[in-house]
C-alpha cells in the first residue's frame, strides 16, 4: 500500500510530515448528523505512517458523530499565512485497544511539559480524555 501522504522528497510532503511530527494541536473536524462540521482543537500523536491517535473526552458529542459518520478532517493553524496550509482527511474510529494517555509513553513524552504549562495533571488528562480514537489518513492537500 502506498502512503496517503505526499512524497516526502517534495517540499509539501516534507511540510506535512513535519507538522504531524512537531505540532502540539490540530483541528479535528467531525460532522454532526445534520451535516454541520464540528471542529475542535485536539492533542494528537502521529504513528509516522498513516494513522493519528487522539484522546477524546468520554461522552463528547464527537463520539456519537463518528459513530454515524467516520469521515473527518485534521488541519493545522497557519503559521505563515496562506502559504502554510495542511489539511488531512481520513476515517476515524474508536480505538479501545489503545492504552490510556498516561500509559502511552510517546504521547506523554510529547505532551508532559505542555500539560504542566497549562496547569493540567497527566492523570487528570488521562481520566478526562479517556476515549482513544484513531484516524486513518486517506488524503492531504494544502500549500
Amino acid at each position: 500500500m502506498t502512503s496517503p501522504l505526499p512524497d516526502p522528497a517534495t517540499t509539501f510532503g516534507a511540510k506535512v510530515r513535519a507538522r504531524l511530527a512537531e505540532e502540539a494541536v490540530a483541528w479535528l473536524t467531525v460532522v454532526a448528523p445534520d451535516g454541520t462540521p464540528q471542529p475542535n482543537p485536539v492533542a494528537f500523536l502521529w504513528n509516522g505512517d498513516d494513522r493519528v491517535l487522539v484522546y477524546s473526552q468520554a461522552g463528547a458529542a464527537r463520539l456519537s458523530h463518528l459513530a454515524s459518520n467516520p469521515r473527518v478532517a485534521l488541519s493545522f493553524n497557519n503559521r505563515h499565512g496562506f502559504g502554510d496550509v495542511v489539511v488531512l482527511t481520513g476515517t476515524a474510529e474508536r480505538a479501545l485497544s489503545e492504552p490510556p494517555a498516561t500509559d502511552n509513553a510517546r504521547f506523554m513524552a510529547k505532551y508532559a511539559d505542555y500539560l504542566g504549562d497549562v496547569g493540567m495533571d497527566a492523570s487528570w488528562y488521562a481520566a478526562t480524555f479517556s476515549e482513544p480514537i484513531t484516524i486513518r489518513l486517506r488524503a492531504s492537500r494544502g500549500t
